[in-house]
């Protein structure tokens, strides 16, 4: 079993009027009536710029617009992020496809957090995916990229400094690696134990998230799924590019801060 992007067929490519309309249904009153909590009215949502790597969005309300940055990005585009929240501008940028799907070299390495957490990373030429292993029972998948990707966001990153692009929200059934890394319960509270797959799974992803999006391929276009970004599908020879195989069959258990709970004299 591998992780496939699934990409609208050629010709469905949202343009400008799709994007526009997404963004009004993402701040329409009758849908979402909470929303009139922070304007009078409905927002006025203005196309300010189109080329062939952006459309640039404005609009009279910061709260709307990050309403709109993220109902976009849930939809497969890629954005501009404002971590602030002081900017009234959506841009959403074009995403490439690299249909070619060429071998990459990756590399996995095990790390440390400064709260002395382990953190699994596999890089690329073109990114990374982060597997952050943290406490209780909690951790983090985190795709980065050199390059607008779907449902993406460029960001100063603490990795890899300004205009990285990174996914890090994932709904629950698109956790693939969580199948690899899980957490388990032991005499001194949680630990996380890897499974020999992990790799494999993290390589997955960034051929199909990172890779397969290249600018190196074809003309960038602008999408919004319709369909989930990550979805589960049958390996083929056709359609995948071989993952190295693990070493090992045994999982092996990585160290993380217990929970306060765990330690004595804990309320």
């Amino acid at each position: 079993m591998a992780t496939q992007l699934a990409f609208q067929e050629e010709g469905a490519t949202p343009g400008v009027d799709a994007i526009h309309a997404a963004a009004c249904a993402a701040v329409d009153l009758t849908a979402r009536p909470g929303f009139a909590d922070f304007t009078a009215g409905p927002p006025a949502i203005t196309v300010e710029h189109v080329d062939a790597k952006r459309i640039v969005l404005t609009t009279d309300n910061r709260w709307a617009a990050s309403a709109i940055r993220t109902a976009l990005r849930r939809s497969g585009a890629a954005v501009e992020a404002d971590p602030d929240n002081e900017s009234t501008t959506i841009t959403v940028w074009a995403v490439g496809e690299d249909r070619t799907m060429p071998q990459a070299e990756t590399l996995l390495t095990e790390e440390r957090d400064e709260y002395g957490r382990t953190v699994l990373v596999l890089d690329g030429p073109d990114g990374t995916v982060e597997q952050q292993c943290g406490a209780g029972g909690h951790n983090d998948l985190i795709v980065h990229a050199r390059h607008p990707f779907p449902s993406s966001a460029r960001i100063d990153c603490p990795r890899h400094g300004d205009g990285c692009w990174i996914r890090s929200d994932w709904p629950w059934s698109q956790r693939t690696v969580r199948s690899c890394v899980k957490s388990v319960v032991t005499h001194t509270g949680y630990t996380w134990q890897v499974a020999p797959e992990a790799e494999v799974h993290m390589r997955d992803i960034y051929m199909l998230h990172v890779h397969r999006t290249r600018l190196a391929g074809s003309a960038p276009t602008f999408r919004l799924a319709t369909t989930p970004a990550v979805q589960v599908t049958s390996r083929t020879a056709s359609t995948q590019v071989p993952s190295p195989q693990p070493a090992a069959s045994i999982p092996r258990q990585v160290d993380v801060i217990r929970d306060l709970a765990d330690f004595e004299g804990a309320a």
